[in-house]
């Protein structure tokens, strides 16, 4: 499965070990998902990584920026009006191919799915992948 992580899901994942937002790290290790990046993405993740003092956690979390999941985005989408930089999920996970965007992000879930590719909280996103 395919999947494109918004960065509140490190950062949640960082800070507590027990969350949904962890488990679905855990599962990106473990090889059950390949996370579909995007170099706009990453950045994200490693500056606010920096901001919170996850670096570390991040370096141990590089094995799953798998260079062969790495999207080049060619148009990029204007779909998210409130806050256009969530956009950046949507354009790696339709030039991705992905199965799910997971995010706690009220931007990114009131849209429920787009271009068929369902945008899940961590603790569906984990139902849904286990039942897989």
């Amino acid at each position: 499965m395919r999947v494109v992580i918004d960065t509140n899901l490190f950062i949640a994942g960082f800070f507590n070990r027990n969350s949904f937002s962890y488990e679905i790290i855990r599962l990106a290790k473990i090889g059950k998902i390949d996370i579909v990046w995007t170099e706009p993405i990453l950045k994200e993740i490693k500056f606010i990584a920096s901001n919170v003092k996850a670096n570390k956690f991040l370096s141990e979390l590089a094995d799953i920026f798998k260079a062969e999941n790495k999207v080049k985005v060619y148009r990029k989408l204007n779909i998210i009006k409130d806050d256009p930089a969530d956009n950046k999920f949507l354009e790696a996970a339709v030039y991705g191919r992905a199965d799910l965007i997971i995010s706690s992000d009220k931007h990114l879930l009131r849209l429920k799915k787009f271009k068929n590719i369902l945008i899940v909280s961590p603790k569906e996103a984990r139902r849904i992948i286990l039942s897989n």
